[in-house]
């Protein structure tokens, strides 16, 4: 039965032989005595975009074959409409606006000239990554692309000093990655150790990426993995070498390619070459975000374990449309016994089988005459046959409008299972209490969208703010999704002011808690328990003015009104 399954949707055997499952077509159907032909089959109205032209082209460029094809894969995401509702939840719960939180202590450290100057660096930089998008409109694009296809790609661009200048996103469709390199690359790298940053070396082997470009993938345009030091030809993917055939790198330092060390010159001193490779050959570099599966190399859709269900159900959904579009099942037909049937009711039946396909004739009948049969030999009597000519009618009208109801719920069930996503967060609930409602949220936050904005924020941060920018004490921190109403803010209000935290601190926390982007106040009086701050101001001996808080009798401080 499973090989059977596998032959029927295109999967080979998960062999060394057949490590890629293609997406071939459904075997077009005949209906009513017609087969559709390839170009009219209605379960792939059009290819995907790739245009891989078979493992020819990943055999010429030393290119990875995904193990499902990536232009296949937005086919079925948007011919899906439980797909495109479970992505979209995802990409509007985990693709959310950002904060930049600080590790270590906020009261004395948080405030110095060094943590707001790194603040302001990454502020600035995430508000815009190249001269079009933020990081906010770049990741959200990154998502679509590792939902449907399993894989996300960035372009990463880097300034004449070496640091990280701009982003930009690369649809997946088109990249591909290469096999790991034969030679281990020494990697000079940062990792947090004794509360500080601690840069160390590491071998480290590398990927290059292909994109492919012109028609037919005629041409393809070369990436070199995130962190790589070595300089690669963008239009022959090959690395530069000296004469020596050793690995230039982009800081000038030189590598051999037999130890994988750089090479140093007898004083001990780094050797630097002096050969000027112009920008437009230098290939930038791939930031790659997938999910792991097995040791794969290419990540694999989160929606593959529903995809019998995904496209059952489209193919479900065009059988109910093409009933409808030809015209239905007839309201009834009339026979009649004992008779044959005129050639002027023959043609009205050819006729009125042709205008069933018009949805204006769907309750139409059909009514044949016919002429007595006195001629017709009657096997009984062994004589000619009689008796009058009698009507019988039957009633084809069904009593239901919709096939496959039952199923095409639970194909929808099965996809969104996949994503452990509540109905209400897909548009498939009609009715939700508030209780219901709130308590499908917290769920889906705790389980599915909060991990995944961990991941990926841990994954920035490690990557990004502490290895490119070589900062430690700040990190990304996704906003979760606002859940609550303003009676349950107030009483958190309350329970803040209660535990002692200062105005600024309940600013701070309100804008998480609300989305908000409100400035905290200047002033140690800001800073201050809020109940000590309001008790002085509730004793009418104290006041504030210019953002300092005064007593109204310049003879008695506001300590002793207070108390």
């Amino acid at each position: 039965m499973l090989s059977s399954l596998r032959k029927l949707w295109g999967f080979g055997a998960r062999g060394e032989n057949s490590k890629r499952h293609t997406f071939q077509h459904i075997p077009a159907p005949i209906m009513l005595g017609r087969a559709i032909k390839s170009s009219e089959d209605p379960f792939r109205p059009r290819r995907g975009s790739d245009e891989d032209r078979g493992t020819s082209l990943y055999h010429r460029h030393g290119l990875m074959e995904p193990p499902y094809s990536f232009a296949d894969c937005w086919v079925d995401y948007e011919q899906s409409d439980v797909l495109t509702s479970c992505v979209d939840a995802i990409i509007r719960n985990c693709e959310r606006p950002h904060d930049l939180e600080f590790v270590g202590d906020d009261l004395t450290e948080r405030d110095t000239p060094e943590m707001k100057a790194q603040c302001l660096t990454l502020t600035d930089f995430f508000s815009r990554v190249n001269e079009k998008h933020s990081f906010l409109s770049v990741r959200r694009k990154l998502r679509l692309d590792r939902e449907v296809t399993g894989n996300g790609f960035l372009e990463v661009i880097r300034s004449l000093t070496g640091g990280v200048e701009r982003v930009y996103y690369l649809p997946s469709t088109y990249v591909r990655a290469s096999d790991m390199g034969e030679h281990e690359i020494p990697v000079t790298t940062r990792i947090p150790r004794d509360g500080k940053l601690v840069e160390v070396t590491i071998p480290k082997k590398f990927r290059r990426f292909g994109r492919l470009v012109g028609m037919g993938s005629s041409r393809v345009q070369w990436y070199k993995e995130l962190g790589d030091p070595r300089v690669l030809d963008p239009e022959t993917g090959e690395f530069f070498l000296d004469q020596h055939k050793r690995f230039l790198c982009e800081d000038r330092r030189i590598i051999d390619s037999e130890t994988g060390l750089y090479v140093k010159g007898r004083g001990g001193e780094f050797l630097l070459h002096n050969r000027a490779i112009p920008l437009e050959r230098r290939a930038t570099e791939v930031w790659w975000f997938r999910d792991n599966y097995g040791g794969n190399a290419y990540g694999i859709p989160r929606w593959i374990p529903a995809l019998l269900d995904v496209r059952a159900r489209y193919v479900a959904k065009w059988l109910n449309h093409d009933l409808l579009n030809r015209g239905g099942v007839p309201k009834g037909i009339v026979l009649f016994q004992n008779g044959s049937i005129s050639p002027q009711t023959l043609e009205h039946i050819r006729r009125t089988l042709q205008e069933w396909g018009d949805p204006r004739r769907f309750n139409q009948w059909i009514t044949l005459n016919i002429e007595p049969d006195s001629l017709s030999f009657d096997l009984n009597t062994g004589g000619s046959k009689g008796g009058t000519t009698k009507p019988e009618f039957i009633n084809l009208d069904r009593n239901e409008d919709y096939m496959f109801k039952e199923y095409l719920t639970h194909c929808e069930e099965a996809v969104r299972k996949v994503y452990r996503l509540p109905p209400i967060l897909t548009g498939a609930a009609t009715e939700y209490t508030h209780a219901t409602a709130y308590a499908s949220q917290e769920a889906a936050e705790s389980q599915v969208f909060e991990p995944l904005r961990n991941e990926f924020d841990e994954k920035v941060t490690t990557e990004l703010i502490q290895t490119e920018f070589g900062i430690y004490r700040w990190k990304l921190k996704t906003r979760r999704t606002k859940i609550g109403d303003q009676e349950t803010f107030y009483k958190a209000v309350g329970m803040w002011s209660r535990a002692g935290l200062s105005w600024n601190q309940m600013v701070q926390l309100g804008n998480e808690m609300l989305g908000t982007r409100f400035s905290p106040r200047e002033g140690e009086l800001w800073d201050m328990p809020f109940e000590a701050l309001l008790a002085m101001l509730n004793s009418g001996g104290c006041t504030i003015r210019d953002g300092v808080l005064v007593p109204m009798d310049e003879t008695v401080s506001c300590q002793d009104s207070a108390a």
